[in-house]
């Protein structure tokens, strides 16, 4: 089963058009591989322990690849706009022969992140909700795993970055486990000349491990287990 998140829909809404800078002409995208390999709330670092608060959760995710064989520009790659907004439960495949199949929904608008009911959805209020990947490279020393660094992918071209990286959200109030719940990854396109103008072409993220539904979650990241670097 296949299925792609609402907010990665080009030119669905008013809201995605804005932050797609969409326009009538037709741009071939780039496309990221992606997975999201599981949680935890600690791991240990030559300064001592990074722990998450009480309320927050580490997300390790996997970059698989690059694909830019659609394109005859090059595409410069930065991990740090990769972004997750909010959670997606994954609904089972039950539907008939009659009937579409199911793709993920928005999870209940509980998050600390996101606006409550009845609040008006401000575009800048949910841009300043997104939770980046961040730059440092510490968790993937710690973990001894590759990380994930920024790359020009040349046109024409998919190159595997195989790096892992970690973001911090904070715990949605849902009635289920965090580890029973996916959090899709986004990415915020460069702009070029111009506020509407982007650099970047359109981005689409594949999750290549779509059919799970839970995800390990170990206390210690160091429990999961990694593609761990040869040394």
């Amino acid at each position: 089963m296949s299925w792609i998140s609402y907010a990665s829909l080009p030119c669905a809404g008013v809201l995605t058009a804005l932050l797609q800078g969409c326009s009538g002409g037709f741009d071939p995208p780039a496309s990221i591989d992606y997975r999201q390999i599981g949680f935890c709330n600690a791991y240990a670092t030559p300064k001592g322990t990074q722990a998450a608060r009480p309320n927050e959760v580490y997300i390790i995710y996997k970059i698989d690849s690059v694909d830019n064989t659609k394109r005859n520009t090059d595409f410069m790659f930065l991990p740090t706009r990769l972004w997750v907004e909010r959670a997606t439960v994954k609904q089972a495949d039950d539907a008939g022969a009659n009937k579409a199949s199911p793709v993920s929904k928005p999870a209940a608008d509980k998050s600390p992140w996101v606006l409550p009911p009845g609040g008006v959805q401000d575009w800048f209020a949910r841009r300043a909700s997104r939770r980046f990947v961040p730059g440092e490279t510490n968790f993937a020393q710690a973990m001894g795993v590759r990380a994930v660094t920024p790359a020009t992918i040349p046109a024409g071209i998919k190159m595997k970055i195989n790096g892992f990286s970690i973001v911090t959200v904070t715990k949605p109030e849902e009635d289920r486990p965090v580890d029973h719940i996916y959090f899709s990854l986004n990415y915020d396109r460069q702009e070029g000349e111009g506020w509407a103008l982007p650099a970047d072409p359109p981005v689409l993220l594949n999750d290549t491990d779509a059919t799970r539904t839970s995800w390990p979650h170990p206390e210690n990241c160091q429990d999961l287990a990694l593609d761990k670097v040869a040394t």
